[in-house]
């Protein structure tokens, strides 16, 4: 198979850990023991089993001697003594490589690939002295200024490509952005129903308990004892929807899990089910409950014993 072949620096090489599927990334380990990283593919459902080569398999590289061969030298049309293989093994399995180039074998992220060190690219193929830098600016800086300067200080470096994504990440962020406040909005008026959902139930249970409470009430329940009554039913009212509601968001979120994954083919999908905003939605739940049972108990408080008694 054809395949790109990458020197990585010891910081590109930790980099790659989120896209890590099999084995470690140890560039020290890598230097020693002489191994290397496989940068598989994914198949049309986002499985990345297509290619059966684990860590500690071997693998052949088959490369050119030198880089002023002819043209036909790629596509490996010349005589055998243009070439030269060296075996490898493999210490990781990873998703994808950093630094995308289609200069190379096509997509690098739709090929396959070999990862190695800077060291071992330049001990086996005589290849050094390149690098991938990436700069950010800090805010408030002219993006357009700091490109021409860049420009001048690299003018006469033969192989050197610079571009500038600012413009691009800011029209994504911005897209990102509308994408954030149109949910956030969904959210709003969800909650808001919700509210007004819990507010209606807790009235109904109130109202359709009257005479119970009524009696409480005759037979000398005090106001704050009545009122700790209804703080301990909203509070198991809120468990207990807070409960449904965190098997429920497990679910679907095993279902939008799968589906980034294996329909919309996410590299990196995050499958970790976010721990503190679910505890902060069940607290504000059991909250909504018992405030909503105070309110709809208030009535209670506030009117006729002798006609609650007599409600059926």
């Amino acid at each position: 198979m054809k395949a790109n072949v990458y020197g990585y620096s010891d910081l590109m090489l930790q980099e790659l850990s989120p896209y890590l599927l099999d084995g470690t990334i140890d560039p020290k380990s890598m230097l020693k023991e002489d191994t290397v990283i496989l940068k598989t593919i994914m198949d049309g459902q986002g499985y990345y089993d297509g290619i059966d080569i684990a860590p500690g398999d071997v693998i052949r590289l088959k490369v050119l001697k030198a880089a002023d061969l002819p043209e036909e030298a790629l596509r490996f049309e010349g005589p055998e003594d243009w070439y030269q293989e060296k075996e490898f093994t493999v210490s990781a399995v990873v998703s994808r490589s950093l630094g995308k180039n289609n200069n190379y074998i096509g997509d690098s992220n739709s090929t396959v690939g070999i990862i190695m060190t800077n060291q071992q690219m330049s001990d086996y193929f005589g290849i050094e002295g390149y690098d991938s830098i990436g700069i950010s600016l800090t805010e408030g800086a002219e993006h357009d200024k700091a490109a021409d300067k860049i420009r001048a200080f690299v003018d006469g470096t033969p192989n050197c490509l610079i571009k500038d994504y600012t413009l691009l990440i800011e029209q994504q962020e911005n897209y990102l952005r509308q994408k954030m406040f149109f949910f956030y909005g969904i959210a709003v008026i969800l909650l808001l129903i919700s509210v007004f959902h819990i507010l209606n139930s807790m009235q109904y249970l109130v109202t359709a308990r009257k005479h119970e409470f009524g009696i409480l009430r005759a037979m000398g329940i005090t106001d704050a004892g009545f009122c700790k009554l209804l703080v301990k039913e909203g509070l198991c009212y809120g468990l207990c929807s807070g409960f449904f509601m965190t098997v429920l968001y497990g679910l679907v979120h095993k279902v939008l899990y799968y589906a980034l994954q294996h329909v919309f083919l996410f590299l990196h999908a995050n499958g970790n089910l976010p721990l503190l905003p679910m505890a902060g939605m069940i607290v504000l739940n059991m909250v909504i409950c018992i405030a909503a049972m105070l309110w709809a108990g208030n009535e209670v408080l506030d009117g006729n014993i002798t006609e609650e008694i007599a409600w059926r």
